[in-house]
């Protein structure tokens, strides 16, 4: 489908950020690293939810709400479970070295 030129109005998206660091010699590279964070996350945002628009235009309401419901039921059998091998490999560590 070919929605980006033929469908009206596209939405346009902002983020505002104020990043305020008030320790010398740090404040300069903090903010460039909050703010190169902050755009990397963005545009990643942006590429997925063009990547999907495609597969979801033209639905009706009805498919929508069946489509949430799988994502519900398939999220609710993920948390019910133990985890998998896999995800064991996948320790997270807390500030103070405990994991959680």
């Amino acid at each position: 489908m070919n929605w980006a030129k033929s469908y009206s109005p596209i939405c346009s998206l902002y983020r505002i950020f104020d990043i305020n660091v008030n320790y010398f010699g740090l404040k300069s590279i903090v903010e460039h690293m909050v703010c190169n964070a902050q755009y990397k996350g963005t545009f990643q945002l942006i590429r997925q939810l063009v990547s999907h628009c495609d597969g979801f235009y033209g639905w009706t309401m009805d498919q929508v709400i069946e489509r949430e419901n799988e994502t519900k039921v398939k999220l609710l059998e993920k948390i019910s479970r133990p985890y998998s091998d896999e995800e064991k490999k996948h320790v997270y560590v807390a500030c103070d070295g405990t994991n959680l």
